[in-house]
């Protein structure tokens, strides 16, 4: 789970792995400090981020062009990447699924 508070710091809590422990207490997104986050949402195994003039993915592989990286390059990432073809653009809102 994740929240983003009136100031846009970024927590999460719960399991984050299939694997491991759960994180239970809110723990701050250290990779998005400083961003100003306006929008957040979770698919099955994504994260999408609304941030600034900036829109932030990740998520494990195997991802099939759900995290915006286009063509060229890697497909998935473990960290938060911009998606570089928003690279300037105001996002408001960004939201994510899961079906088959």
């Amino acid at each position: 789970s994740y929240a983003v508070t009136p100031t846009r710091a970024t927590y999460f809590w719960g399991r984050t792995k299939s694997t491991g422990e759960a994180t239970m207490y809110p723990k701050a997104v250290s990779d998005l400090h400083g961003w100003g986050v306006r929008s957040l949402a979770c698919g099955h195994s994504s994260t999408v981020v609304a941030a600034d003039t900036s829109v932030i993915s990740w998520g494990p592989s195997p991802c099939y062009g759900e995290l915006g990286y286009g063509d060229e390059g890697p497909k998935s990432s473990t960290q938060p990447k911009l998606v570089d073809a928003l690279s300037g653009c105001t996002v408001h809102q960004v939201a994510a699924g899961y079906a088959f």
